[in-house]
């Protein structure tokens, strides 16, 4: 499974994560958010990156040709688009998209399994990857652990998806029991506080990674 690394705001957490051996770094473009990034800021990290791991742009429900505006002063590898943007506007983009797309839970469990498969059917042919994540109304630390057997009915319409919410080092085995996600999105599990990384966290969550997915014993990371 490959990694993200999202809500990165400095050049030290960037540097982190590469060491650790993340794949992506996401970089949050959303005003009057804890991690939102100003162009100039972005661009420093994007540079610092730059070849090393794929630098992915995160928006929600901004116009087309704003997106398309940051990604080139940037630049961005990929969109994310992480609101209620359409299959069309998807569509419009030049560049690689992961859209968010998330279920609606009744008592711990996603609510018309087979609606939502059909919604994701919609963005598939739209979308290089779809990302699964929970709503801000899930308050349930549990929720994807709840979830899992769900998500697993349904990973033939995935693709190569994106899974997040509330990853953490203690989740990660029964992800990899229960389903087979192309990536691991996380962000707030392994910060202090909002977009200021916790590199110890960090590390035991790409070493716990490396162990199940390579065969590698805990350990052998690269720490950060």
């Amino acid at each position: 499974m490959r990694v993200k690394v999202c809500g990165i705001t400095n050049i030290a957490d960037a540097e982190a994560a590469i060491k650790c051996g993340a794949d992506y770094i996401g970089l949050v473009f959303i005003e009057d958010t804890p991690r939102y990034l100003d162009i100039e800021k972005a661009k420093e990290i994007a540079e610092f990156v730059a070849k090393r791991a794929h630098v992915v742009g995160v928006f929600q429900d901004q116009v087309a040709r704003v997106i398309e505006k940051t990604a080139k002063l940037v630049p961005l590898d990929m969109i994310q688009l992480h609101g209620s943007e359409s299959p069309e506007l998807c569509s419009m983009i030049e560049l690689p998209v992961i859209k968010a797309l998330s279920p609606l839970l009744v008592k711990g469990k996603i609510s018309e399994v087979e609606q939502f498969a059909a919604e994701i059917e919609l963005y598939r042919s739209r979308c290089q990857h779809i990302l699964i994540d929970k709503r801000k109304t899930v308050v349930d630390p549990d929720w994807l652990a709840l979830i899992l057997s769900d998500l697993a009915g349904i990973e033939n319409v995935l693709g190569e998806y994106f899974l997040a919410g509330g990853l953490n080092e203690g989740i990660v085995q029964s992800v990899s029991e229960t389903v087979n996600p192309f990536c691991l999105d996380l962000s707030s599990a392994i910060e202090f506080r909002p977009g200021k990384k916790n590199h110890q966290l960090m590390t035991k969550f790409f070493e716990t990674v490396n162990s199940l997915t390579t065969g590698r014993v805990a350990g052998e990371a690269n720490r950060c």
